[in-house]
């Protein structure tokens, strides 16, 4: 598998792992685990950490967590190694599985024209907003204020609906026009304070490359949906926390209003109070049930089942199959790896008599060598005066080079046996080896 499918698969596994722990995490962990839960989901997407699954076979095998079996029986003297190796030959190239790599690119190509759209939708609402925004008046100001985070820029606009952040390096807050309470105003300058200081529009983003990478993966969008619900309830829980009841509902009631007077609004911010209906279910469940405190022990076991998910998935690192280039003067039809760990390539049996000083060797079909001479004189007088009987077989050639590598050309033969003229036929087969094992 390449490593853009198994950081796929990585992350999959992650969200399966999610999907399947979903009932029981959402009545025994807080909000803020499954938050914490989803930032490592979305890293395993996108870390190539298969890249490095050599390093970590060696890690586990050397802390004894994990035993790995034999890939091969102790017999195997090679190893097919056909599919992992890039060919590259004088005005030739040669990529196994390029169909794949072709699908592949094409999968990315659609999906970063997707993502791109929701970009220059942000840009678009970017730019609205330098037209037609203002500075927030002296009273939604003096609440900023009283939240301490002045240093964060508040807008003004008439023309939207909802509040909401834009922005990742300098992030404000867009308010719309109203006849804010100032308990309310409170309330949302810090729901969208929190999306801020927890950098959610940046994390918001990289669920965007993911979606671009995997955007044939319905698993990558439905992280892309808990991340949206989890971003809102994260704000909610910390805006309701040390709230009475009063309060609470107070709030509630404020989002829904919010959302629908938002609904079918067409400028959608990267992140705010205006999220989908679907969504609004769980937000308003977590607010009559308000926030309890979270035990030690509930910790404790979260973080451990945290990491059994998160090694859990880091297993499928295995599957990854890394692709080799290899320089040749050839495209070989199949490649093998040598139990000594030298690469070689080759089209037929690699047993095949060799003389081993470098020149030729002429055997019968059953494999008995008859022959073995360092060049072939096809020429000389005494063959040509000679009336043949010829006996077919096969030759091979051995060629040593100076790198210590070797070349071992196979092919149909005949030899004499009166003069002992051998007289090539077709090229069978043509075996190169890194390093001569002859």
């Amino acid at each position: 598998m390449s490593l853009l499918g198994t950081m796929s698969l990585f992350g999959s596994v992650g969200t399966l792992i999610y999907i399947v722990m979903y009932p029981f995490v959402s009545r025994s962990f807080t909000i803020q685990w499954r938050r914490g839960y989803l930032v490592l989901n979305i890293v395993e997407y996108l870390l190539p950490f298969p890249y490095y699954f050599s390093r970590y076979k060696s890690l586990l095998k050397a802390l004894g967590i994990w035993r790995f079996p034999a890939s091969h029986a102790e017999n195997d003297l090679f190893i097919d190694y056909t599919d992992k190796i890039i060919q590259i030959a004088p005005y030739k190239i040669h990529i196994p599985n390029s169909v794949v790599y072709m699908l592949s690119a094409v999968l990315v190509v659609i999906g970063i024209g997707i993502v791109s759209r929701y970009l220059i939708k942000y840009k678009k609402v970017k730019h609205y907003l330098r037209q037609n925004a203002e500075l927030a008046s002296k009273h939604v100001y003096n609440s900023a204020i009283r939240a301490n985070q002045c240093k964060y820029r508040v807008y003004q606009c008439k023309y939207i609906k909802s509040p909401f952040t834009i922005g990742i390096i300098r992030p404000a807050i867009v308010l719309p026009y109203r006849n804010w309470k100032e308990e309310e105003l409170d309330m949302v300058l810090e729901h969208e304070l929190t999306h801020i200081q927890q950098c959610d529009n940046l994390i918001k983003l990289l669920v965007l490359v993911i979606l671009a990478l995997n955007i044939y993966n319905p698993l990558a969008w439905y992280v892309m949906y808990q991340w949206n619900l989890v971003a809102e309830l994260s704000c909610d829980r910390k805006v309701i926390t040390g709230k009475t009841k009063e309060e609470i509902k107070e709030y509630g009631y404020l989002i829904l209003e919010i959302a629908e007077h938002s609904a079918g609004d067409i400028k959608q911010p990267i992140m705010g109070l205006n999220i989908q209906n679907k969504m609004m279910k769980e937000r308003v469940y977590q607010m009559k049930k308000g926030v309890g405190k979270e035990s030690l022990f509930q910790k404790v076991i979260g973080a451990g089942v945290m990491g059994i998910a998160v090694f859990s998935s880091s297993l499928t690192v295995f599957a990854y199959s890394p692709k080799s280039i290899l320089y040749s003067n050839d495209i070989a039809d199949e490649i093998y790896f040598w139990e000594e760990e030298d690469i070689m390539w080759e089209n037929t049996d690699a047993n095949l008599p060799v003389n081993e000083c470098g020149g030729w060797v002429f055997f019968n079909e059953e494999g008995e060598v008859i022959e073995v001479v360092d060049e072939l004189n096809h020429d000389i007088e005494v063959y040509s005066s000679c009336s043949h009987e010829y006996v077919s077989g096969k030759t091979t050639k051995h060629v040593k080079n100076a790198d210590n590598s070797c070349k071992m050309e196979n092919y149909e033969a005949k030899r004499c046996g009166k003069c002992g003229s051998i007289k090539l036929g077709e090229l069978i087969s043509v075996t190169n080896f890194i390093k001569c094992p002859h």
